[in-house]
């Protein structure tokens, strides 16, 4: 590639890197560079219900994907200035070969041809964020206090029981399926009669006082 066409992708390619690091910079500066605590201005953030706060965290958890999308672009742009600089832009790190400028044009941080781009999609080898180890561990049987030489599976507890005694928590009748199947004394009956909806204490006291002394 000639020098001309690498200092127009090299003026793009800062252009690009500004405008990332601006939108990482208002992300940080919108709540992302502060505590979820200092960002709601709330004295605690322990509530009565998990839901008080659904929404900001679902927010938060927004701006976290965004802010490492823009990162990993950020990353890409400075690799590909890197390679500028090494005189190996434009050349794809799969096949060797050139890779066109009309996919340059389009993403000028690419650093695959096109054709070795739609084969990574069919590469089996990659395992992504996943050990390679789960392929042959079951579900349950991980840690060492789930088998034994001794025996098959350990007796004692473990990992499938630690997972039923928290999914005993939150169960709610007509909620959870095949609820009738469970034992009551385990499950047990979480809104008496003429208790339902009721959460705290406070909840149940009554206004008919007030009520009876209107005309």
């Amino acid at each position: 590639m000639d020098k001309d066409k690498l200092q127009i992708y090299k003026a793009r390619l800062i252009n690009e890197r500004n405008r990332i690091q601006r939108a990482i910079e208002g992300i940080m500066e919108h709540g992302q560079g502060f505590s979820q605590r200092d960002e709601l201005e709330e004295l605690s953030m322990i509530d009565n219900h998990s839901g008080d706060i659904g929404t900001e965290m679902y927010d938060k958890v927004r701006r976290f994907a965004l802010l490492n999308n823009e990162e990993s672009i950020l990353e890409q742009i400075n690799n590909a200035l890197n390679r500028i600089e090494s005189g190996k832009y434009g050349i794809c790190e799969l096949c060797g070969r050139e890779i066109s400028e009309e996919r340059l044009n389009f993403l000028p941080y690419a650093t695959t041809c096109i054709e070795c781009e739609e084969k990574k999609a069919d590469y089996n080898t990659y395992r992504y964020d996943r050990p390679v180890e789960e392929e042959t561990l079951p579900p349950f049987g991980r840690a060492f206090r789930d088998y034994t030489e001794e025996d098959e599976y350990e007796v004692e507890y473990n990992m499938e029981d630690s997972w039923q005694d928290v999914a005993k928590y939150e169960k709610r009748r007509g909620i959870i399926r095949n609820f009738d199947d469970q034992d009551d004394e385990e499950f047990p009956d979480s809104d008496p009669e003429g208790e339902e909806g009721i959460v705290e204490f406070t909840d149940k006291i009554s206004n008919q006082q007030y009520k009876n002394q209107l005309p």
